[in-house]
């Protein structure tokens, strides 16, 4: 009796689920370059909330530089010149850093965000 009452706890216990650390992100969009002007924050539950956001009227068509926390990690971001985050050729940059100024050849994305999508890459956390 005794062993097939260890054998239950073991199984129950190696069915159980693991509970793993919620990852999250946070896009900060900004009006002005260098973080500067009006500014909207936006925190995602990377397991959860996959899903595109089109900006408000106030922010749309006038994001000039993006903070993004955690940088250079597990969260890959796009931002797109569409309502809808369609991934047309021209009209969408992916990233996972901060960008100081959309203006810079580089990027060449100042004053198109219209929408944008982050998601979970897999890497692991820094």
């Amino acid at each position: 009796m005794k062993s097939f009452i260890t054998a239950t706890l073991l199984s129950i216990a190696l069915a159980a689920p693991t509970l793993q650390k919620r990852r999250e992100g946070t896009v900060t969009l900004f009006t002005d370059t260098q973080y500067q002007g009006q500014s909207m924050s936006f925190t995602i539950d990377l397991a959860s909330d996959d899903r595109c956001r089109a900006l408000p009227a106030g922010l749309a068509g006038q994001i000039s530089s993006i903070k993004l926390s955690p940088t250079d990690s597990y969260v890959d971001c796009q931002l797109t010149a569409s309502e809808d985050c369609s991934t047309v050729e021209g009209m969408t940059w992916f990233f996972n850093w901060d960008v100081p100024d959309l203006k810079e050849a580089r990027y060449d994305f100042d004053n198109r965000t219209m929408s944008f999508h982050c998601a979970d890459n897999g890497n692991p956390a820094a």
